[in-house]
């Protein structure tokens, strides 16, 4: 089991979540295979455009999910990961990274099936919420492609220092909202 510690962050979901019975839980070891179906339906569109074999691509997808989990956990220790669920049935992960300055959006993924319905933007709203209350930014990175992008840009984010090749971090500030007003 993965141990989320005891002054884990954990954003107080809005109604607009809980009328739907949408809840976080803390995820476990037994999330994995889900986790790993959930990294491959996120990356499912890219990887169709190689010329690969389903069977690979999977194959592929999934050494990348492991990866990609094995670098949050040596490079986000005290991440709270919690597992967005509809009445106990996963749909997706929200995993959150407490800094002195800001709360890091590692990682917030929504099965397909799931995505385009606001669950997404009111999880990131319930951050905010979380931020402002500890006095923090809210930051992420997002991969230039990503389609995810609009709706960071749509909620207030605002790019951060240097495009790389692949990602951009952007930042929401708590100060932003009264300059959007």
């Amino acid at each position: 089991m993965i141990m989320t510690p005891s002054h884990a962050l954990r954003p107080h979901l809005p109604p607009v979540l809980t009328d739907r019975e949408i809840d976080l839980r803390e995820q476990t070891t037994e999330d994995n295979a889900f986790l790993c179906e959930l990294y491959v339906s996120t990356r499912w569109d890219e990887a169709t455009t190689i010329g690969w074999p389903d069977g690979q691509k999977i194959a592929f997808l999934q050494q990348q999910f492991a990866f990609q989990n094995l670098h949050y956990t040596r490079h986000y220790v005290g991440t709270s990961r919690w597992l967005v669920s509809i009445q106990d049935h996963p749909i997706g992960r929200l995993y959150l990274y407490p800094t002195p300055n800001d709360i890091r959006i590692v990682d917030i993924s929504l099965l397909p099936s799931h995505r385009g319905q606001g669950i997404g933007a009111a999880l990131i709203t319930a951050t905010f919420d979380l931020a402002r209350k500890r006095g923090n930014a809210v930051s992420l990175h997002v991969a230039i492609f990503n389609p995810a992008r609009r709706l960071y840009d749509r909620m207030g984010f605002t790019p951060k220092g240097e495009t790389s090749d692949i990602y951009q971090e952007m930042v929401w500030c708590p100060q932003q909202e009264s300059n959007l007003s």
